[in-house]
């Protein structure tokens, strides 16, 4: 009886994931339609909403501009190679708690941990042009990229999977966020023998089961929905199945088979640019810039045929030489009188009236996705300048600052990422577990009821993009300060007054700003210990050499003041000891 009831249980779950399925597929249609036009227009990668077209087929047939392929490539490339890169530590993990932060211990577990992260990304596929150019493209062109990320099976090295736009559904909870997420797709006989177990495929129809065992129709494909759902029963903190904050359901679409249960503590990364408070889905750049591109386009190709017409123009031929006529470039046509003549219609055509219009349109596109930043820094890394640099990285600084809001979007989601990836390396043992000062602290503001903050971990952006932004932003205030102060300086010192107009300034945490602004590794910083040592140090050795010069001036007064020292006399002691 237990059995049927189980069985009757799953039943319902997969009949509910349908359901549910229908329902998203409402919302998300209309969008659907938009992004068709947008991948049309401007990223025939993606080209294919039905997952119905050849691999290798010309997706590229309504295209007569490609400003925007040039757009989304140079941002996509430009996000990768100045943000995200293997070619330079471009993140650092810190402790939200300052206090802790600053425990030597904790900063060089946290310096670990970054190095065994930045492992995981190196032998991962993660810096692959499939996963996160794809993952960039997605997010910035159509506007919705999702990023899935696991341990593989059998080995210690990561997996990241980013798939068709087409193949995710979502919802959100109130606040905006996604909370719901549906994937539909297609799995061939080889990759389900892959990815499920025994007793699972046994969940699956008769038909999947019959190809399994007889190892047949190995590229015939099986479509699953794989659910992510919040859970009405999570407890916070708990490892239990079914306690845990997202319950997931795998199901195969024919015959409403739930194949496997499962439980998830974060939810799968969503890139959404341009999204609306009100909608689950983002318009993207592409879908911002649609009337500049498909006017663009359209002006290209009315343009295109202008000049086709103006190389080729139509001709009057009579009718006694059809099929007689030659219109090649040397051709010879023959006639008896002026009835017989062959005449080329006179075309009056002005297409060169559109291109500065046309080249405005351009521009917009290209605007829209800021792409003149990006070249600013390509054309400054071939000038082999360093891309740290002030005058680099102040590179039309109000470029930079109209990127705050789309790299806050990007950044936020490589916080999940990474949350992940911690998560995953730290389960594996890859990551050493965190210090006792630590979960000290956790375990004291659990005890106390107050906001949990001693376990969280934020992410610094140290890359040479999110290195300009700081520069612009956080380092601005500290420069233009300084720079207005040097003539009060200098004034004070040729008065011979003392220096009281830097009084105010704290050197040392002005030093850490600076050094935080510009992505100074800690490895390379003095810890507050290390800063206090040398401090003293330095201050025990201007007391020992006034102590010397004090002892030097007495042993050089003494003789002066009495003549001659006997040998055996503390002064003639004294004054050897000076010299």
């Amino acid at each position: 009886m237990a059995g049927q009831q189980d069985t009757k249980d799953d039943t319902k779950i997969a009949q509910k994931v349908i359901k549910r399925q229908t329902e998203l597929e409402k919302v998300k249609d209309p969008f659907v339609d938009l992004y068709k036009t947008c991948t049309a227009l401007g990223y025939p990668a993606r080209n294919d909403w039905e997952g119905t077209s050849q691999t290798g087929r010309d997706t590229e047939v309504e295209m007569y501009d490609d400003t925007c392929i040039k757009a989304l490539n140079i941002r996509a490339d430009g996000l990768y190679g100045y943000h995200v890169s293997p070619a330079f530590n471009w993140f650092r993990g810190r402790m939200a708690d300052k206090e802790l932060q600053e425990i030597d211990e904790v900063r060089q577990w946290r310096q670990e941990a970054d190095e065994v992260m930045y492992l995981a990304y190196s032998r991962s596929n993660f810096y692959s042009e499939p996963c996160i150019g794809s993952f960039l493209r997605d997010g910035d062109g159509i506007g919705i990229a999702t990023m899935f990320v696991e341990e593989i099976l059998g080995t210690d090295k990561l997996g990241f999977m980013v798939p068709h736009p087409r193949e995710v559904w979502l919802a959100d909870d109130k606040y905006g966020n996604a909370s719901l997420m549906h994937r539909k797709f297609k799995w061939t006989i080889a990759q389900i023998k892959e990815a499920f177990s025994p007793d699972e495929i046994k969940n699956m129809s008769l038909a999947v089961q019959e190809d399994i065992k007889q190892d047949k129709n190995i590229v015939g494909k099986v479509e699953f929905i794989w659910a992510i759902w919040p859970n009405e029963d999570y407890i916070e903190g708990s490892l239990v199945q079914g306690r845990r904050k997202f319950n997931t359901y795998w199901v195969q679409v024919d015959g409403t088979h739930l194949i496997r249960t499962s439980s998830l503590d974060r939810f799968p990364p969503v890139y959404r640019v341009k999204k609306p408070s009100d909608l689950p889905y983002g318009r993207g750049l592409i879908g911002e810039a649609l009337i500049s591109i498909g006017t663009a386009n359209e002006m290209t190709k009315t343009m295109l045929d202008a000049a086709q017409m103006g190389v080729k123009p139509p001709w009057m031929i009579p009718e006694g030489k059809r099929g007689q006529a030659d219109l090649s470039s040397d051709g010879r046509n023959y006639f008896k009188d002026q009835s017989d003549d062959i005449r080329q219609v006179p075309m009056k055509i002005q297409y060169q009236m559109g291109a500065e219009e046309r080249a405005e349109f351009r521009q917009a596109v290209m605007d829209s996705f800021q792409v003149d930043y990006f070249i600013a820094l390509s054309r400054a890394a071939q000038q082999n300048a360093n891309l740290r640099e002030v005058h680099v990285l102040e590179i039309k600084g109000e470029k930079v600052a109209l990127m705050g809001a789309g790299l806050g979007t990007l950044n936020s989601v490589l916080d999940k990422i990474s949350d992940q990836v911690f998560d995953l390396e730290l389960a594996a043992g890859r990551i050493p577990p965190p210090p006792q000062v630590i979960l000290d602290k956790m375990l004291e503001e659990e005890q106390a009821g107050v906001a949990r903050k001693a376990g969280i971990m934020d992410m610094d952006y140290i890359g040479p993009l999110a290195t300009s932004q700081k520069r612009l932003f956080k380092t601005e205030g500290i420069n233009q300060s300084i720079i207005s102060l040097e003539p009060l300086v200098e004034l004070q010192l040729k008065a011979g007054q003392p220096v009281t107009a830097l009084d105010r300034l704290k050197i040392s945490e002005t030093v850490e700003e600076i050094f935080d602004a510009n992505g100074m590794p800690q490895s390379l910083m003095n810890s507050d210990q290390e800063v206090e040592d040398i401090q003293q140090a330095r201050i025990e050795a201007a007391q020992a050499a006034q102590a010397a010069e004090l002892a030097a001036g007495a042993a050089d007064a003494i003789p002066k003041l009495q003549g001659a020292t006997d040998e055996d006399s503390p002064l003639a002691a004294l004054a050897e000891a000076a010299e």
